[in-house]
């Protein structure tokens, strides 16, 4: 399967557009051919260990997908590398960008001074890792509380519960994620 054969009307929580909490207005798309990486200011990871995913659990108890922002004079790559093993303690074998939240900030400042600002893009991507070591969980980040394997069919149900729309949008980014990967074997 190509990106061409693939109906994004299939995954309406995803491609819809965000208004979040903290003043920033998001939609998503398949990724451009002219990605401007000077833009990313987020990385959004759906980790694969073969043939399952990896979800994370905060101490709040919202479960997630691993990712965050880049810090200062960070390539996303790198980004990649250090949020895998700071929430899900993984090592990164390769990682495939598929899609971008295009986002807009309504905030008079940008949420980190090193970040583009107004306009940024969130970058997602599926990731083949190994499961290593128990998330570093560094001063000042999200305290991981749980890692775990779920079958991507899974994510649906696991993420229902969480605060954040209900948790829709990340189900269909874990739906939409394997159904690339799986067109790629």
């Amino acid at each position: 399967m190509k990106f061409s054969s693939i109906d994004l009307a299939e995954f309406p929580n995803l491609t819809r557009p965000f208004h979040w909490s903290w003043g920033m207005i998001g939609q998503f798309e398949m990724l451009p051919s002219n990605l401007d990486e000077s833009l990313i200011a987020h990385v959004r990871i759906v980790p694969f260990v073969g043939d399952m995913t990896v979800v994370i659990r905060f101490d709040n108890g919202d479960w997630d997908h691993p990712g965050g922002t880049l810090e200062p004079g960070e390539l996303y790559l790198d980004a990649v590398r250090r949020e895998l093993s700071e929430e899900a303690g993984a090592e990164l074998h390769s990682f495939t960008p598929f899609g971008v939240f295009n986002c807009h900030s309504r905030r008079d400042e940008p949420y980190r001074p090193h970040l583009p600002y107004p306009d940024f893009i969130h970058l997602i991507g599926y990731a083949e890792v190994d499961l290593l070591h128990n998330p570093t969980n560094p001063p000042g980040g999200e305290k991981v509380v749980e890692v775990r394997l779920i079958k991507p069919s899974e994510a649906r149900k696991l993420f229902a519960g969480r605060s954040e729309d209900g948790g829709g949008w990340i189900a269909e980014m874990y739906e939409l994620a394997a159904l690339l990967r799986d067109s790629k074997k």
